[in-house]
């Protein structure tokens, strides 16, 4: 087809094909060539400008080609380097992320004072504690300034130390309860004897994220109190419907529990006498004394004292209760109505064996019998949602059946699905005969995503260049056509002007001959 157009095309068409051809190539190599040139890629985004500064003087002194963009918090260089440049970044020391760390201490001159030493611990510390507040995600910037008074031994009333945190969070970012407690305890772990509740955090506006917080009296917040509580009902409630699932079948009975926590934290300190084994073991000093005449007197007539004070052992325990023990517990159970008396009573003895009642602490338990059977699902649903369950002797036994209960406190009891065993008859899942397939698909796509991702500007020039080559062939042969239709037009219009004076001609011809024939007669 081309060697057609080519050899049908007039010298113009074929000059502006090669022009067109000569173009196309020449934009899509121009294109590729931007596309694959040598890019920068991020060294550092987010700066702050004092760290922008020091880490662009620092490329400068390493002769690193840099640019700037996002108003001078992002510094690009090349992306073959960008890892090594990175290393060397970290490894000169650079302040960065909140100033130095305890690398000011690298450099230290010989004969520095005591005061600048502890100026410089200080420095030291507050950097390393803004490195580490900085790392996390929530936290664009951070600021620790910390109060550490001198220590002496001479001077009583001294003053505790302190530290305040400004965090500068990320748009859109908020920091939690219990995240902004472990910046507290993470500053205070980090100070010697400071104390979590001295430790004061802001935030960019200003406004205070910290709460006071007291190892005596850590006053737990409602929702984590609800939490606990939830948490400590939901898993008495699982344990005792499990047991009555396998008694009466699953759904048959409905269990509410409701437990009262005590989040009082006590210490007591017992202090114990331990007497020594040994008495002359525990001598630590003795003492004589007499009373009566001088030397010339009857030693009989003389008294004589002794002390001895003895060393005694002393045990002393400190005990600490832990928050959230359980204060009071009250179940309530609900089984099927045909339960008798007896049964009723194993039920309840079977409860408490469960959940640990003890009526020193005010438990209760109350199991009743329904008026009416509870609903059951249907023979379809059961059977594949629940298996039959066997009773214990002395309980009736039923068959396993899920049922739906939205009452509040209520538990949902479901039966383990049974599967088949293997062996003969024994089919694999769907899911294992299809998944092969699929893991190669979702491999398959993975790749050409990464493939569009990496080199999308590469592909879109090739289409684009392989949709104007096409363009441009079809314009050529359509071109060639018309021009062919045209001269093929041309050529038949001389013929039918050819036939038609070769006609004209031949009646001429014949017009002559009849009028000579009539002449001769």
């Amino acid at each position: 087809m081309l060697q057609e157009i080519w050899r049908d095309a007039s010298v113009s068409s074929r000059t502006s094909l090669v022009s067109g051809f000569a173009i196309i190539l020449l934009l899509g190599a121009a294109a590729v060539f931007w596309l694959l040139r040598d890019d920068k890629v991020v060294l550092f985004a987010d700066l702050e400008a004092a760290d922008a500064a020091a880490v662009v003087t620092e490329l400068e002194r390493m002769k690193v080609d840099y640019a700037l963009g996002a108003g001078g918090t992002k510094i690009l260089v090349p992306e073959d380097i960008v890892h090594e440049v990175r290393l060397k970044l970290m490894g000169s020391g650079l302040a960065m992320n909140g100033g130095l760390g305890f690398e000011i201490f690298d450099d230290s001159e010989f004969g520095m004072t005591e005061f600048a030493q502890r100026i410089n611990f200080q420095r030291a510390l507050q950097g390393e504690l803004t490195r580490t507040i900085m790392s996390l995600e929530e936290v664009k910037f951070a600021r620790v300034h910390l109060v550490m008074p001198q220590t002496s031994l001479f001077k009583q009333n001294k003053s505790p130390p302190s530290a305040s945190v400004t965090l500068f969070l990320k748009p859109g970012r908020k920091l939690e309860r219990r995240q902004i407690e472990g910046i507290q305890r993470l500053v205070a772990a980090s100070v010697p004897a400071l104390d979590a509740s001295l430790v004061t955090i802001v935030d960019q506006k200003g406004n205070t994220m910290s709460r006071v917080i007291s190892d005596e009296q850590d006053a737990a917040p409602v929702s984590m109190r609800l939490q606990k509580k939830r948490e400590v009902e939901d898993y008495l409630r699982a344990k005792v419907a499990s047991v009555l699932a396998r008694t009466f079948g699953a759904g048959r009975a409905i269990v509410s529990v409701d437990v009262t926590l005590n989040f009082d934290q006590k210490k007591t300190t017992r202090e114990e006498v331990i007497p020594q084994a040994d008495p002359n073991g525990g001598v630590i000093r003795k003492r004589e004394s007499r009373s009566g005449g001088g030397k010339d007197k009857d030693k009989r007539g003389s008294d004589r004292s002794t002390e001895i004070e003895y060393r005694l052992g002393r045990a002393v325990a400190q005990v600490v209760s832990t928050p959230g023990n359980i204060r009071r517990l009250s179940v309530g159970v609900l089984v099927p109505h045909d339960i008798g008396a007896e049964q009723l009573r194993q039920v309840r003895d079977l409860v408490a064996m469960t959940v640990g009642f003890d009526s020193a602490r005010g438990d209760a338990i109350a199991v009743h019998r329904s008026e009416s059977r509870l609903p059951m699902l249907s023979r379809e649903d059961a059977a594949s949602s629940a298996t039959e369950n066997t009773a214990p002797p002395g309980l009736p036994a039923g068959t396993a059946a899920a049922a739906s209960l939205k009452a509040t406190g209520s538990a949902t009891v479901q039966a383990p699905a049974v599967y088949p065993e293997a062996g003969v008859g024994a089919s694999p899942p769907r899911s294992a005969v299809h998944g092969r397939p699929r893991q190669i698909l979702s491999d398959i796509t993975d790749r050409l995503q990464k493939v569009w991702r990496r080199h999308a500007g590469v592909i879109a020039v090739s289409g684009i260049a392989l949709t104007l080559i096409l363009l441009l062939i079809v314009y050529a042969a359509a071109r060639v056509r018309r021009r062919r239709l045209q001269r093929i037009t041309r050529k038949s219009a001389a013929e039918r002007e050819r036939i038609l004076e070769e006609l004209r001609e031949w009646m001429n011809a014949d017009d002559m001959s009849i009028t000579t024939e009539s002449g001769g007669a």
